[in-house]
């Protein structure tokens, strides 16, 4: 298996970001891949839960908190980062490194208003919109869910999956 970059990414606090990254790395690993996680948001609840993982995936598991150029030469086949809830330089950073960024949304506006300006930036840094699908996170059959669905659909979001 080639390496992959994988960014866990929204503008908006408390859409699962980093329940996602814990996610994506625990996948990984259980599948026998090293992971490099990179913690850059500053609530660092992505190191807190990996700290625990790390007794069993000791030798396949490094944290770091910061993202460097030369982390695309690490030795591990996946690397995870868990982004802040803000554009800005690390972001920027993050999504120029990654193969891929993906973006938990919940039902609700305010996680889906900043999603314009999102995907502006990253056609700025040179992402296309296939490199950031969305992950819809509590989707169910509620007035809200369906008014965020068809926000989605006529924004012509790409979906990678339903939680």
């Amino acid at each position: 298996m080639s390496k992959i970059a994988v960014s866990v990414f929204n503008r908006k606090g408390g859409v699962g970001k980093s329940t996602l990254s814990i996610i994506l790395a625990e996948i990984a690993l259980i599948r026998r891949n090293k992971v490099l996680a990179v913690d850059l948001d500053p609530s660092h609840n992505f190191t807190d839960a990996l700290n625990f993982m790390k007794k069993f995936f000791h030798d396949d598991l490094r944290i770091k908190s910061t993202l460097e150029d030369s982390d695309a030469e690490a030795p591990e086949d996946w690397i995870v980062i868990d982004c802040p809830p803000r554009l800005g330089e690390e972001s920027d950073l993050a999504m120029k490194f990654s193969d891929i960024m993906v973006i938990p949304v919940r039902p609700d506006f305010f996680s889906l208003s900043n999603l314009a300006v999102t995907y502006s930036n990253a056609a700025k840094i040179g992402k296309g919109r296939a490199q950031l699908p969305l992950v819809k996170i509590g989707y169910d059959d509620s007035a809200m869910a369906k008014i965020a669905n068809q926000i989605i659909q006529e924004a012509n979001y790409p979906v990678a999956t339903d939680i």
